[in-house]
């Protein structure tokens, strides 16, 4: 299964093999309860990016459908940066727009999939969106997708004590400091919902530019006598 996957996910596989044995390790040295805690979620985190690299592969050998490499390697690629580089490394406390840059680019990579899936129950269907279906779906889907996000976000914040929707006076995934007031602790959310938003116009307005582009080269060709 390992030889079906892309370059970049066995990259990935690899790194976060080494990443969870040295986490495991550095377990048996933490006698500080909520280190451990935040040690064990950075592990959970791991195991669930190691999951995240062969679910394509085995999506292909167990349902024969085959996984396009440039999304796979576009969805292993956030789901890494999201994952282990967000919160294992720490660049959301590290760095503030890391977190408005994913989500950004999690519009476009989003709309991508929604398009693909789309093209699937197209052909599947021998029936042909239009372009407006299309760019209705994409949006839609990348804002499902994303209220979904923020959900599991808002969940986990109240189960486990963490800040992944920013609502604390300091930046983090696992900072701890005084909760923001009013209207300032839903600005993370409202501001993640808006560039998923503006990603899928992104792709939405790039594909209609590119439909219409190839309308003009239809109709500028020139016909045989």
């Amino acid at each position: 299964m390992i030889k079906d996957m892309t370059i970049l996910s066995k990259i990935a596989f690899v790194l976060c093999l080494i990443i969870l044995t040295v986490g495991l390790i550095a377990m048996f040295f933490i006698d500080n309860v909520e280190m451990m805690n935040h040690a064990s979620f950075r592990l959970f985190e791991v195991i669930l990016m190691i999951i995240i690299t062969i679910v394509p592969a085995l999506l292909g050998r167990l349902t024969g459908m085959k996984v396009p490499p440039a999304i796979e390697t576009g969805l292993v690629a956030f789901c890494f940066s999201a994952l282990i580089l967000g919160d294992v490394a720490d660049f959301y406390g590290r760095f503030s727009w890391w977190d408005l840059l994913l989500h950004a680019l999690s519009g476009i990579l989003l709309g991508i999939v929604a398009c693909y899936i789309l093209d699937k129950v197209c052909e599947k269907a021998s029936a042909k969106a239009s372009p407006l279906f299309i760019a209705v779906w994409s949006v839609c889907f990348v804002l499902a997708v994303g209220a979904l996000w923020e959900m599991m976000e808002y969940v986990t914040d109240g189960m486990l004590g963490l800040n992944s929707q920013q609502f604390l006076e300091s930046g983090g995934t696992f900072d701890e400091s005084i909760p923001l007031p009013g209207r300032e602790a839903l600005r993370d959310t409202m501001e993640d919902m808006l560039l998923n938003l503006t990603g899928a116009l992104i792709l939405t307005a790039a594909m209609a530019f590119r439909r219409v582009k190839e309308n003009q080269k239809m109709h500028t060709r020139p016909t045989g006598r």
